[in-house]
């Protein structure tokens, strides 16, 4: 049973790394790729395809959003919804809600072996029925789980602010990180607000669309500090928005004075310096050492010192969360000696001696 099947994702390596897998199967032909949600929406009501592997993160419209203009009442004419299979390295209420109802999703980097199960999965159900109505029903139980468990984490973390898109203070920090750092996340941004300090931490992962992503850029952009939380997880994930982040970031700096201070890489684990798959920026300037994100009071002094005001660049080496340097001690280069320079007149009597042998020479 051949399918057709239509990628979105506005990562180009994830598509190309989702096209080369499906094409081992012989089964699967490609009908098309999107790069934001919008594109989606007009490829499927064009090409009808058979599986839909929908991105949650994205410009333009995020995953809940294309499937709700979809199914919305402005879709045109009724037609089968394809399988959905969603495609995310988002959190576990994704997950979960996907579980629930029967709808699969796939996690960044790929499996192959989990691709090829969802295929299998959704080959099943289209052979079974047309998913049409009952795909359309199980959607919107999903937007509205969605929407249900985006309430709950608001009231849950009610003692954390969110995002103030429309207030932009004179001096903040941007904490950036990837979605499986949340936790560590967390702890530093509470702990640098216990401090006094302005952090932005955005803390939906499901949240997207042309306003999530206008907001990301303006307050990198903006902000006083950027904090990339470098760790085992950015190693292994080669795409993400976090990489978005950090690009717009290192970009900024390129206008800056070197004297500037503003990246303050932290890493929570044993991520060496060395090998970090980071922006050269990243490398040229100070490292913070804060394992599993736990920010001491040295740390949070030393932001509020950078933010307060003190931008010049601390000097180029790795800290602990107690701030020692592991170039503590150091034996210092030996000083230059310096010679002492010959008066003008010793160079004159020396002159005066040599051209005096040299007429006696002569007159001999």
């Amino acid at each position: 049973m051949k399918l057709t099947a239509l990628i979105v994702d506005d990562e180009p390596l994830a598509r190309e790394r989702l096209r080369t897998l499906l094409g081992t199967d012989p089964e699967i032909v490609i009908a098309g790729e999107c790069s934001n949600g919008r594109e989606a929406v007009a490829a499927v009501q064009r090409l009808r395809p058979d599986l839909l592997f929908l991105d949650i993160q994205m410009p333009e419209l995020d995953g809940f959003q294309t499937l709700a203009q979809l199914n919305g009442p402005g879709a045109g004419p009724a037609a089968p919804l394809p399988a959905i299979i969603f495609v995310t390295a988002f959190d576990q209420h994704a997950v979960r809600a996907f579980e629930i109802h029967a709808l699969d999703y796939l996690l960044k980097p790929l499996n192959p072996a989990r691709l090829r199960a969802a295929v299998a999965r959704a080959r099943e159900q289209l052979a079974k029925k047309s998913p049409g109505d009952d795909t359309s029903r199980r959607i919107l139980e999903l937007l509205q789980e969605h929407t249900a468990a985006r309430a709950r984490d608001e009231e849950r973390f009610a003692s954390i602010p969110p995002f103030r898109p429309a207030s932009v203070p004179a001096h903040a920090v941007f904490l950036s990180y990837a979605s499986q750092d949340l936790a560590a996340a967390r702890r530093i941004g509470e702990a640098l607000r216990a401090a006094g300090v302005e952090v932005w931490l955005d803390q939906s992962a499901l949240r997207g669309g042309e306003v999530w992503d206008a907001t990301i850029r303006r307050q990198i952009k903006e902000c006083t500090l950027f904090l990339p939380i470098i760790s085992a997880t950015t190693q292994a994930r080669p795409e993400g928005y976090f990489r978005l982040e950090w690009r717009l970031a290192d970009q900024r700096t390129h206008l800056m004075s070197k004297a500037r201070s503003f990246l303050v890489p932290i890493t929570i684990d044993d991520t060496a310096e060395a090998d970090a798959d980071v922006p050269d920026s990243f490398l040229g300037v100070q490292w913070t050492r804060l394992p599993a994100g736990d920010a001491d009071a040295a740390f949070c002094a030393r932001v509020k010192t950078l933010v307060g005001g003190d931008a010049s660049r601390p000097p180029h080496h790795s800290v602990s969360a107690t701030g020692a340097s592991p170039n503590a001690g150091a034996v210092p280069p030996p000083a230059t000696t310096s010679h002492p320079r010959l008066p003008a007149i010793a160079w004159a009597g020396i002159a005066f001696m040599v051209l005096t042998a040299l007429a006696l020479l002569w007159t001999r």
